[in-house]
């Protein structure tokens, strides 16, 4: 994964539209300030044997602060992407990203692994994920097997679904949310990741016939921006309140409840640590079974195209004849096909 904060290089041809879900003035002063203060962040690998499990860290967890993380999977076939980001939402006032991850090249479950040990390490945070498509797969790895139970449920029933069932209503009700979050002029959210900022530049409102308007990407991807979304979503009054220790609330003018003052409700650190040794033992179980699925499929296809070729070409005779004739020893399909071609 490389580093996104070389998106100063980018330019600042598209500032946003009339039709954007955030305003331009405002994607200009977001600009500017990840140009003027843009932070390095530290490259940490959550398991040691795997570089793809490497995440950007823009500051490390502190005691006593809220985190939540939002998240948004695909399939993990280079095509959408693998997105989380983290936010310290101590003070909603004051949110900032403290960590992100996007990769299209890693399956799943792989990613399941990423979110799980992210969000315990930033004091055992609430996840923020759709349960829509090939989310449930996360999900389900999250759930079962690495017990990560810390996951925000939203319009489904309680009892029988974990994450957020995504309807259009839910997902323009959530980058209205986003946009009030960060539109408003007393709070500051600091984003550190260049790619996200270059998403929220495209992020547009589109019209649909007969249906709600949708947002999503003038072009290419808005894989982070939904996971950024998501996150900021949850910290509604009449869902935050139900996962964190609300310490202090304000009014706004229309007499709506707003978290202010957030903490995580405490923690185990024994538990954490046990926690985190499992969560890499199961991972590693898990990633040996993959590799192993990959060797066998990789074996299996190697041996299909060997058998192709030879009957495409019409080598299956002549391989025959000249095992009779000069090579009565079985051969393996490699050891006939450099036979056939004189490589023995």
């Amino acid at each position: 994964m490389t580093c996104q904060n070389s998106y100063r290089n980018i330019g600042n041809s598209f500032l946003g539209s009339a039709e954007t879900l955030i305003r331009a003035n405002v994607i200009k002063k977001i600009k500017d300030d990840f140009i003027n203060n843009s932070i390095e962040p530290h490259k940490i690998q959550l398991h040691k044997d795997y570089s793809k499990t490497t995440i950007n860290i823009y500051e490390p967890p502190l005691k006593g602060h809220a985190y939540i993380v939002g998240a948004d999977p695909s399939l993990g076939a280079e095509s959408d992407y693998h997105s989380m980001i983290v936010y310290d939402i101590t003070n909603t006032y004051q949110i900032k990203q403290v960590a992100g991850f996007y990769e299209n090249d890693i399956p799943p479950k792989m990613f399941a692994y990423i979110v799980a040990k992210t969000a315990m390490l930033y004091n055992n945070a609430y996840v923020a994920i759709e349960n829509n498509g090939c989310s449930e797969v996360v999900l389900d790895a999250l759930w079962r097997d690495f017990d990560y139970d810390n996951i925000i449920n939203d319009g489904g029933n309680p009892r029988t679904n974990i994450g957020i069932h995504s309807t259009a209503e839910r997902k323009t009700q959530a980058c209205l949310t986003f946009k009030i979050f960060v539109e408003d002029e007393l709070r500051k959210i600091q984003l550190n990741d260049g790619r996200l900022i270059a998403e929220l530049e495209k992020f547009e409102r589109k019209s649909r016939t007969g249906k709600l308007p949708t947002y999503e990407s003038a072009d290419g991807h808005d894989d982070y921006m939904m996971a950024a979304i998501w996150g900021l979503y949850c910290i509604q009054m009449n869902i935050i309140d139900n996962y964190y220790d609300v310490k202090k609330v304000v009014v706004n003018k229309l007499g709506e409840q707003i978290p202010l003052y957030i903490l995580p409700y405490k923690g185990n650190n024994e538990v954490r640590d046990d926690y985190l040794k499992n969560l890499d033992e199961k991972f590693k179980v898990y990633i040996n079974e993959y590799e192993m699925k990959l060797d066998k499929i990789n074996d299996e296809d190697n041996n299909k195209l060997m058998d192709d070729f030879i009957k495409n070409n019409g080598l299956n005779e002549a391989i025959t004849k000249k095992e009779e004739d000069e090579e009565p020893e079985r051969r393996t399909d490699a050891d006939r096909f450099q036979f056939t071609f004189g490589f023995n």
